[in-house]
């Protein structure tokens, strides 16, 4: 290489050089000028209904922003990256919250709400915030999401802790009772499995099969299972089949023996509840085609009144006509501890800041605000996250008080289990066997 060429190599790499920079220099100017936000995870209803909030909350305040695309279909952690990521994520919680955690640095306590910000939000709900030290502060203990109910003297956390994780709206997982049914049925009340259980064989004297739900949804499927564990055993074992609702190290992917993992032995957490299920299923009480039926077959029966029982999410409740579910009241899942010992599996759409910017904090701070709460609720039927504001109807307001007088909420399994979609729909039809068999 002559001279005169290494001086032009030299050249040529230092205007490559900055050329790089100063489209990364741009790139970050504008991503810093402008907001982005973007959904994960979430029901268009939900997207839509804050969608909406956010946009009249920017007209008030004067504060721009823009939104930035997610693919639905891809992992979450696949498509944030350093130059393309958001400066806000509304997910839902689970694994995709663990992956929204890994991208958004929230370890570092430099990136959060301030504390006070969950101070007007239900006991157990505030426990679902996640907390990081702020590293622009003198350090404190960070409250632990472990389950356990707090008293109502710690009403404020530390000032010294970001909130990285900032509940907005909780579902909740429930059974639906027609309540015309019920009161014909000549029970006082549906306090216990043994209770249900008597109401079903009331009804199946008028009833093919008076228990449905959507067996064809493998989500809904898992919740199902979860909130049944949850309810015979409690948090230990619930957390016990999230932990088994993966491929281990070292191993493929086999849906046969995670089943197994789940159901081999007494001690295993979905042992007692597939049993009972298969008890229920033997005996006629839950419709013998159950897992072929989709949400929109569940919708058609309950509609033709053809069930009198069904398991189903807040969610779902939400998509039926309101003239159909009226007609249905609303229970949790009985247990023989009581409320204070429980925990609900109540899903949490949260907020997640991947930077620290005062208009991110001041759209946060006006969306859990209880006016936009109150719409928010509206919008979605979903529970707000407040203590004190008004509810679209008993639905809602149930939710919250069903989630306020127990422990931290729970999830649901769908959203914990380490799995992709079709594994997880994999170990959901080996589950549905054994409760279909005779």
């Amino acid at each position: 290489m002559t001279k005169r060429t290494k001086i032009f190599s030299i050249i040529c790499g230092a205007f490559i050089l900055i050329a790089a920079t100063t489209i990364f220099l741009f790139l970050t100017k504008v991503r810093k000028t402008v907001p982005a936000i973007s959904f994960y995870g979430l029901p268009k209803v939900q997207v839509d209904a804050i969608k909406t909030q956010l946009e009249e909350i920017s007209k008030k305040e004067n504060i721009s922003f823009e939104y930035l695309e997610l693919d639905q279909a891809k992992p979450l952690e696949q498509q944030i990256s350093f130059v393309n990521k958001p400066s806000l994520l509304f997910v839902d919680g689970g694994e995709n919250l663990r992956q929204a955690f890994d991208k958004a640095d929230s370890k570092s306590g430099k990136i959060g709400f301030v504390s006070s910000i969950t101070n007007e939000m239900t006991s157990s709900i505030r426990q679902k915030a996640h907390f990081a030290a702020n590293a622009n502060k003198k350090n404190d203990e960070v409250p632990k999401n472990d389950g356990a109910q707090k008293s109502d003297s710690d009403s404020e956390f530390a000032p010294e802790t970001l909130v990285t994780a900032l509940p907005i709206l909780s579902s909740h997982f429930e059974i639906d009772i027609d309540f015309s049914a019920f009161k014909s049925s000549g029970l006082s009340a549906i306090a216990t499995w043994d209770d249900l259980e008597t109401f079903a064989r009331i009804e199946k004297r008028t009833k093919d099969f008076p228990i449905i739900f959507a067996g064809k949804d493998a989500e809904l499927f898992a919740d199902l299972l979860g909130a049944i564990t949850e309810a015979f055993y409690g948090l230990e074992d619930y957390n016990k089949a999230a932990e088994l609702l993966c491929v281990k190290d070292g191993e493929k992917f086999n849906a046969t023996r995670i089943a197994k993992r789940l159901t081999e032995d007494s001690n295993a957490p979905f042992s007692k509840p597939i049993s009972f299920l298969n008890d229920w299923y033997k005996k006629g009480l839950i419709h013998k085609d159950v897992f072929a039926l989709s949400k929109n077959d569940v919708r058609a029966f309950l509609k033709a009144r053809l069930a009198s029982v069904a398991f189903m999410s807040l969610d779902d409740h939400r998509e039926y006509d309101t003239k159909v579910i009226s007609r249905y009241a609303s229970i949790y899942f009985p247990s023989p501890r009581n409320a204070g010992e429980r925990n609900f599996v109540a899903p949490v759409t949260y907020a997640v800041p991947f930077e620290s910017r005062e208009e991110i904090s001041q759209l946060c701070s006006e969306l859990v605000s209880a006016e936009s709460e109150e719409i928010l609720a509206r919008q979605t039927g979903l529970a707000p996250v407040l203590n004190h504001c008004r509810t679209p109807d008993k639905q809602a307001s149930d939710a919250r008080y069903w989630v306020a007088a127990s422990g931290v909420p729970l999830e649901g399994l769908s959203k914990e289990a380490k799995l992709t979609h079709e594994e997880l729909a994999q170990v959901m039809a080996e589950l549905a066997e054994m409760v279909k068999a005779k």
